[in-house]
């Protein structure tokens, strides 16, 4: 049985998603000063509190951008190899996407909202949430289901 349309598109989708996200994280590193700058006046008077005296705002704002950075570097390849899982006809691969995919289409309006200081960055974001959510409904469409379910019976019976 040949991929059906809907696993090609489905996973093509989320596969955009993630080259736009590496774009976009891309995007952070090479305008870090811009970004730095930006964390530094949204957090705002925050770090006037006396209960945060004696930490420095600039270094607090620069570990968070480093934090980020490394956060989605390693969620960019950890969905790169449930993409490649999913590809390759493993069910759970497709279930562990739709879950990201739902995370990430929860998350939808704060990230868009809030995507920092380049308009380039959140109309990445929010072509990223697009590219999401067709990702979701193309692999839970019947052809896709039927599909994943050949191929779980072609594993179990030693044919594929």
């Amino acid at each position: 049985m040949e991929r059906p349309v809907t696993v090609r598109a489905g996973i093509g989708a989320f596969l955009a998603a993630l080259v736009l996200s590496a774009v976009g994280t891309l995007a952070l590193v090479l305008n870090w000063e811009e970004f730095r700058d930006w964390t530094l006046s949204e957090a705002g008077g925050q770090f006037g509190d006396p209960e945060l005296e004696g930490i420095d705002a600039e270094a607090f704002a620069e570990l968070t951008l480093q934090l980020g950075v490394a956060f989605s570097l390693l969620i960019l390849l950890l969905q790169l190899l449930f993409i490649w899982f999913a590809w390759k006809g493993r069910n759970w691969a497709r279930i562990v996407l739709w879950v990201l995919g739902g995370l990430a289409l929860l998350s939808a309006p704060f990230a868009g909202a809030s995507s920092g200081p380049l308009p380039f960055v959140t109309a990445l974001t929010w072509f990223q949430i697009v590219l999401t959510a067709v990702g979701v409904v193309l692999l839970a469409l019947k052809p896709s289901n039927d599909w994943y379910r050949f191929r779980k019976w072609q594993r179990a019976t030693g044919q594929g």
